[in-house]
């Protein structure tokens, strides 16, 4: 049995425990920022305009994306009309709509923005995004002269106390943890950073595990500040990811 080191938002540590615990393995949690909601100067405007037709596709970047427009805006998702594409960006956030009460949900080949900019460049008429404000810039350069795109922040990511991260660093220093899921470009920067003043003299010993980017911009991420990545799953979900850990680690 490995101690895998998963970080993570500290409201999806629970779920994103027991996954990794019906793999077979044991978990330790970190959370370097947390969630908060932020409601967008034009949420009033885009309601309207999803009402009166303007609005061709829906875009949920996140299931926290789903679960900020939930609170700020209540009942908005369910009343969606049927003539409007709602798309998640992979299989969470499409279940999180259809707990939401839209039952068609569209989603890209890749769960990526990649894969969104390829399912979306087909159609025609305005996409809204709805998303966080630390997303990059793959959708408006993809659908530029193709598409207009409206982005629209609901959430933001601000780094939070170091208690949880501090100690999954010290465990990682010593050898305890055989793999690191890493979510998030942000939170990949702000561990190294982290690490790095802890440990001046050190911090690469934290890494020199098995290191897991869920996705492309995680993966260039490590790759940029020189920390090897072994594993990155075919999509880009959480459930793949400790997948592809799993299968990894029982390969060696």
């Amino acid at each position: 049995m490995s101690l895998l080191l998963i970080v993570r938002p500290r409201d999806r540590w629970h779920e994103s425990t027991e996954l990794v615990r019906s793999f077979g393995h044991e978990a330790i949690c970190a959370e370097v920022v947390q969630v908060k909601y932020v409601r967008p100067a034009g949420m009033d405007r885009l309601k309207k305009d999803i009402v009166d037709g303007m609005i061709a596709a829906l875009v949920f970047a996140s299931v926290t994306a789903v679960k900020a427009v939930d609170a700020l805006e209540p009942g908005l998702i369910h009343s969606i009309p049927k003539t409007v594409d709602v798309i998640a960006i992979g299989p969470p956030t499409a279940k999180a709509l259809n707990k939401a009460g839209i039952m068609e949900v569209k989603m890209p080949d890749e769960y990526t923005s990649q894969g969104l900019v390829r399912l979306l460049s087909s159609g025609k008429g305005e996409v809204a995004m709805l998303r966080s404000g630390q997303g990059n810039d793959v959708m408006s350069k993809g659908l530029e002269g193709k598409r207009p795109l409206r982005e629209l922040v609901v959430y933001d990511l601000q780094e939070t106390d170091w208690s949880s991260a501090d100690a999954a660093l010290e465990r990682l220093r010593l050898g305890d943890v055989k793999a690191v899921l890493h979510t998030s470009s942000m939170s990949v920067r702000l561990m190294v950073e982290r690490s790095r003043i802890l440990y001046p003299d050190d911090w690469r010993s934290c890494w020199t595990g098995i290191n897991a980017a869920i996705g492309p911009p995680t993966r260039d991420t490590l790759a940029e500040l020189g920390i090897v990545v072994q594993v990155m799953p075919p999509n880009a979900t959480f459930r793949d990811l400790v997948g592809s850990v799993s299968v990894h680690i029982t390969g060696l």
